[in-house]
């Protein structure tokens, strides 16, 4: 139904449409889904109504959350899927927008952030570090509204694994990993995967969804996580991380 939705507002509208547009929609349509209502079993009719406007900026809308977690979102940093959806702005601009903010939420989640991102060659978008864990991850971001597929991009990522891990180390990081966040994946990335968890010293590779680093943000301020516990919610998980995955391990901590 979901998908459904999706084809007839983006008919509409003439424009991508995100899960997260429907979401948002339905909140202006329906109002705040924190009030229960009870409902005689019906047969359930979606109509679109004309006055929605489907072109709202979207914030972060919880998938199956019990609490309101978007107020505790910053604005500037909530819009980073909506960024990743985005059509009409040149690749460049958006692709150096949604890297600065992927940036600036890693380090609102505590970390301290070395920023590359584009115009510093051939280097990776972020390296973060946790000094109390010895921790660090290279981080890439992706701004891709049709899902990331790795195509080319291994030989870069093994570029970016050879050239920081020896830096990483001589620095006393002992656990280091490599994180992709995009707004969704679309290629299968295990034989990949295996591949540099086997010949390098990356201990974990992690895809990571825009919206599940959203999420991570939100408990990080609502239950006052530490960097530890993010580190290990994060490297626990399987491929892919999803916002329901992060959802299931803090909702109600």
């Amino acid at each position: 139904m979901n998908e459904d939705i999706k084809d007839l507002l983006k008919k509409y509208t003439n424009r991508e449409i995100s899960n997260w547009d429907v979401e948002h929609l339905f909140w202006n349509y329906s109002g705040n889904p924190n009030v229960v209502i009870k409902r005689e079993k019906a047969q359930v009719n979606i109509v679109v109504d004309a006055h929605i406007n489907v072109n709202t900026p979207i914030v972060a809308n919880k998938p199956k959350s019990n609490s309101e977690i978007t107020e505790y979102l910053l604005p500037k940093v909530a819009k980073l899927v909506e960024l990743g959806n985005e059509t009409e702005k040149s690749a460049s601009s958006k692709g150096s927008q949604y890297e600065k903010l992927v940036a600036e939420i890693f380090y609102l989640l505590g970390f301290e952030v070395d920023f590359h991102g584009q115009g510093s060659g051939r280097e990776p978008d972020a390296i973060i570090r946790y000094r109390e864990e010895n921790s660090a991850f290279i981080v890439d971001a992706k701004a891709y509204s049709n899902g990331y597929t790795l195509g080319t991009d291994d030989r870069a990522i093994k570029e970016y694994v050879n050239r920081h891990i020896p830096k990483l180390q001589k620095d006393g990081y002992k656990k280091i990993g490599f994180i992709i966040v995009s707004n969704s994946f679309k290629s299968n990335f295990d034989s990949f995967i295996n591949e540099i968890t086997w010949n390098t010293d990356i201990k974990r590779f992690i895809l990571l969804t825009s919206e599940a680093l959203l999420y991570l943000l939100a408990y990080k301020t609502k239950n006052n996580l530490n960097q530890a516990s993010i580190i290990e919610s994060i490297v626990s998980f399987g491929n892919v991380v999803t916002a329901q995955n992060i959802i299931d391990e803090f909702d109600d901590v």
